[in-house]
């Protein structure tokens, strides 16, 4: 991006001014928003669908020692409490109203 804007060496800019210049967005807010449109999706689908059940599906056994893995389930249920939104069912019931579902989204990766 500094290469394409014609910014060298010497010059420091911040990415947040570099964004702005640009018009762009963060990677990581695209990122997030795309998964949470999806989990919108797969929360108005049916309970027995398969989509449905992975998504709050707990594994048994014991885990590994050492430090936890960064999963895409435990990246979705820290967003979730980042939202504040209390379980799985209050989730779906906001993702069957799409217009409230999009502001939500839109809030979190602001």
């Amino acid at each position: 991006m500094r290469r394409i804007v014609k910014i060298r060496w010497p010059y420091v800019i911040a990415k947040e001014d570099l964004m702005k210049r640009t018009e762009t967005k963060r990677v990581s807010s695209e990122v997030k928003a795309k998964r949470w449109k999806w989990i919108g999706n797969v929360l108005r689908i049916e309970r027995n669908n398969h989509c449905r059940t992975a998504l709050t599906w707990q594994p048994e056994g014991k885990w590994k020692q050492g430090r936890p893995r960064t999963t895409w389930s435990r990246t979705v249920e820290h967003e979730r409490k980042e939202m504040r939104i209390a379980s799985w069912e209050v989730a779906r019931n906001m993702a069957m109203d799409r217009t409230g579902w999009r502001k939500c989204i839109l809030a979190l990766c602001a």
